[in-house]
């Protein structure tokens, strides 16, 4: 009947699973829901791995849709569009909004809120119908290729210009360019934007910008998408640290949720209303003041 939410951090991945398993409790939840959790579900369903970084310090070209280094999150990042930039790399912003990431871009694509997967299922058909993906690499890492191939070849350029608003020849160009830079290119993967959590769709649009690079063969490549392993902090000396015996019973939300990586603390505070979830903890993360609709979260939580 106990849940916790927190910001994973390295003491929260490792110590908050622990303190909830002692407790008897397998709600362990992240900010995901309010974050990434559509983006790393999604990815993980078509790669295995949660997410990517893109290598844009190295690429010839990088998409990033809704995503905007210069208004936050990492200086590292920044300087990494800012070496780009000088290196004559072709950085594209696929944004509603005019970004202060603008400075070190080459171009802005507005584009209509929402309609994201309209435009990276375009790029997919493009590169799928004029043979421009990577042969090799689809066929020595894909299942299913032929069908996915047959399914988005009614997603044309012209179809996503009228849901997207950008011009069905920008489309094909970006496609084409792509293509041409690949394997120093990619999408980049996104953060809480259209493809972490903001719409219904996000999730798709995550496996879409997934299948889009291993169409052009760039993960684990310079310039292009690398998967990084995940890193453990080390186990304890089990003599003095026994590890506490997992909780038998399911996560809250499992059923409702099941591919959701981290589960949802959404599903959590649905089952403290409902009166079977009777205490939270929050750690690094302040889910009645930042997450959606904060009324309902603060009358139940």
């Amino acid at each position: 009947a106990l849940a916790m939410v927190q910001d994973p951090r390295p003491s929260g991945s490792y110590y908050a699973k622990r303190f909830m398993s002692a407790l008897g409790s397998p709600n362990v939840y992240t900010h995901g829901a309010a974050c990434y959790e559509s983006r790393e579900s999604g990815i993980k369903q078509v790669i295995g791995a949660n997410s990517w970084t893109s290598d844009v310090a190295n690429a010839q070209m990088t998409i990033f849709i809704g995503r905007s280094y210069a208004d936050g999150l990492r200086p590292s990042a920044l300087m990494a569009m800012e070496k780009a930039h000088e290196a004559g790399s072709h950085i594209v912003l696929v944004d509603p909004r005019f970004t202060n990431s603008q400075k070190f871009a080459d171009e802005w694509v507005p584009i209509t809120p929402g309609t994201d997967l309209a435009f990276v299922l375009a790029l997919c058909q493009v590169v799928t119908t004029e043979d421009l993906y990577d042969a090799d690499y689809v066929a020595a890492n894909s299942v299913g290729f032929d069908e996915f191939r047959e399914s988005i070849a009614q997603y044309t350029p012209r179809w996503a210009a009228e849901k997207t608003g950008i011009d069905e020849t920008t489309i094909k160009r970006l496609a084409h360019q792509m293509a041409q830079a690949a394997p120093a290119c990619s999408i980049e993967s996104g953060w809480r934007g259209p493809s972490g959590c903001q719409y219904k769709n996000s999730g798709e649009l995550a496996r879409a910008v997934a299948c889009f690079n291993a169409l052009l063969g760039v993960y684990n490549q310079k310039g292009g998408a690398f998967l990084y392993p995940s890193v453990s902090a080390g186990k304890l000396d089990e003599g003095k640290f026994p590890s506490p015996p997992k909780p038998q019973v399911a996560q809250v939300g499992s059923d409702e949720f099941p591919l959701a990586v981290d589960g949802s603390a959404l599903a959590a505070v649905k089952a403290a209303s409902e009166g079977s979830v009777k205490g939270f903890f929050f750690y690094n993360s302040n889910m009645v003041g930042g997450y959606s609709n904060p009324s309902y979260l603060a009358q139940v939580v």
